[in-house]
């Protein structure tokens, strides 16, 4: 039994002879079978060509615009992170500020005990340009922490900062009035011609104690009052001649003797430095002076104590 065969022409373009091929039935069924795998094979390939070209172009252009993105978002960290630094200076000369001020008022710092924090910074290995979006989006996001964590210190620190600046502000403000409540400066210019203590009656020649500082000078020569008070007495007074005296509070009160006029009424409030009267030689004098005195719960005491100039 002969075996079936298939006869291909081959036609020649310039019309030359034709030639023919003839291949048995089953070559024949193999070709056609390997034929059309290979075009099932090119059409896959080129399928798969085709969806990598285009995932991969989809890919380079988010990639390039996460890129921008976190460029940009580079910058504004960059920036956030200069701000966090000027606050942190300022915040620092703040508290140097406070200790200084501490120090001169005598006052406990508040941070003595405190716990220190770290510096706030930024560092690590450099980002590659090329990293994958979840690698870019981890970089900004650790960054964005830390600065949150930073400003939460910050704010922490700022509160801390403040509440001991009011403590500071209300402990001067005491302080102040206090300090403006004491007889610190002297009551006139003039010549010291007795002091605080034991001594001869310029008068009598007696021997007793002197309980203030006598001043000399002209008649008519500014009196002062040496501290903020209330003036409690105004009017003759004995041997003091025309008197003046003022209550500063904490038990201390002033008096300004052989005055030849005064200024104030009972119950003016009087300031330091303000002008309350005149020097002259009321009362028993040898000639005009004041005589300064200052009174601790009614009792003399020396008045170059408090005088600070």
């Amino acid at each position: 039994m002969r075996l079936k065969r298939y006869t291909i022409l081959v036609v020649p373009a310039d019309k030359s002879r034709v030639k023919r091929l003839q291949l048995p039935r089953w070559l024949a069924g193999a070709l056609s079978v390997l034929a059309g795998l290979g075009v099932l094979l090119l059409g896959f390939a080129g399928y798969g060509y085709f969806t990598d070209h285009t995932r991969l172009s989809e890919i380079s252009t988010e990639r390039a615009r996460l890129e921008e993105r976190a460029e940009a978002q580079r910058g504004q960290i960059k920036l956030f992170a200069a701000k966090i630094a000027d606050l942190e200076s300022r915040l620092e000369q703040m508290q140097e500020l406070d200790r200084k001020v501490r120090a001169m008022a005598n006052l406990r710092d508040r941070r003595e005990t405190a716990t220190p924090t770290p510096m706030f910074g930024i560092g690590g290995e450099a980002v590659d340009e090329g990293r994958w979006a979840f690698s870019l989006y981890n970089v900004e996001t650790a960054l964005v922490d830390e600065m949150n964590a930073e400003l939460e210190r910050l704010s922490m620190e700022a509160s801390i900062q403040e509440q001991s600046l009011k403590e500071l502000n209300h402990s001067l403000v005491e302080k102040s009035i206090v300090a403006a409540h004491l007889p610190s400066i002297w009551p006139t210019r003039g010549l010291v011609t007795s002091t605080f203590g034991d001594r001869a009656n310029p008068i009598t020649g007696a021997h007793q104690f002197h309980t203030g500082l006598d001043i000399a000078t002209r008649v008519g020569t500014p009196v002062f009052a040496t501290a903020d008070g209330v003036v409690i007495y105004v009017g003759r007074h004995g041997g003091l001649g025309r008197l003046i005296i003022v209550s500063h509070g904490n038990s201390l009160s002033t008096r300004y003797g052989h005055l030849s006029q005064t200024y104030v009424n009972v119950g003016d409030r009087v300031m330091r430095g303000m002008k309350i009267g005149a020097v002259g030689s009321s009362g028993m004098s040898t000639g005009p002076h004041l005589h300064y005195e200052v009174l601790k719960r009614g009792m003399a005491t020396n008045p170059r104590a408090f005088i600070v100039n």
